[in-house]
């Protein structure tokens, strides 16, 4: 997540053939001395060449470490080199699925470098959804490939179902949530199981922002797709069992991919809705 210590902001490459590139350079171009301190994983070429192409008054010079970007990043945009670099041509406006693994490189560095605490943030350029389904990847988009990146698919699973099956309170909240009268028979404070309920839910929600926040654009609709994705994988795998909750967040993720192998990637949210 985002953290209050001068490590600079990791830039993924994004879609080659796309805006990316260009975003990252105006963004360096624009900046401020109130600007972040922020750093590109992408080919110092490329981002040349889309620099002259388009007139962007934006030096890049390479770095080999997140940590020497605030020394550079007053002069220049700091490059870092991708562990999965770019294979194939590139012709801005023509994305190719030949680039994905180098997209999804990108990601995977970027997460790592903020795992290991040499960056504040992930900020991910566009990318190409269609390229990356039609190179076999598994993911619907980047945001849910980010989360799994994150751990929070399954962490957050476990953990919920350990405390209703293992715990006291736990197991509380399930009779209450089974029959209320019958719990309050058995000396079961209902009233305040259920303001426990509401307090622990409003919790998740809020641990699950803050693992996505740092990782996909941060506003105030960020979880609409993903609050009715959640909703029907809790139709589908049952609201009082976690495992369920994962079985049906795996039929829901290769219902999305399916439909955008297949029919299109502008189709992909509509299983999670029918």
């Amino acid at each position: 997540m985002l953290k209050s210590d001068p490590s600079p902001l990791a830039l993924t490459m994004g879609e080659p053939a796309g805006i990316g590139g260009e975003i990252a350079l105006r963004a360096w171009a624009a900046r401020t001395p109130a600007s972040p301190v922020f750093f590109m994983i992408d080919d110092v070429a490329r981002l040349e060449s889309i620099a002259r192409r388009f007139s962007i008054a934006c030096p890049c010079e390479r770095i080999s470490a997140p940590d020497q970007a605030a020394g550079v990043f007053a002069r220049a945009l700091p490059v870092l080199t991708p562990v999965t670099p770019l294979t194939t041509q590139i012709t801005l406006g023509t994305p190719t699925s030949a680039a994905a693994p180098a997209v999804i490189g990108a990601i995977d560095q970027a997460v790592a470098l903020l795992k290991m605490g040499t960056a504040a943030g992930v900020v991910t350029n566009p990318i190409h959804k269609a390229s990356l389904t039609a190179s076999g990847f598994g993911f619907p988009g980047h945001t849910e490939y980010l989360g799994h990146l994150a751990g929070a698919d399954s962490v957050m699973m476990l953990a919920v179902e350990f405390f209703n099956r293992k715990t006291i309170y736990g197991k509380a909240v399930v009779a209450t949530f089974n029959d209320r009268d019958a719990a309050k028979l058995m000396g079961i404070n209902t009233s305040l199981v259920i303001t426990f309920s509401y307090a622990l839910s409003s919790a998740t929600a809020g641990f699950a922002g803050a693992l996505i926040a740092p990782l996909t654009l941060t506003g105030a609709t960020m979880g609409a797709v993903l609050g009715l994705k959640a909703f029907a994988v809790a139709i589908i795998g049952g609201l009082t069992s976690g495992l369920g909750i994962i079985v049906g967040g795996i039929i829901l993720g290769v219902a999305e991919t399916t439909t955008g192998f297949y029919i299109s990637t502008g189709y992909k949210d509509v299983p999670g809705l029918v």
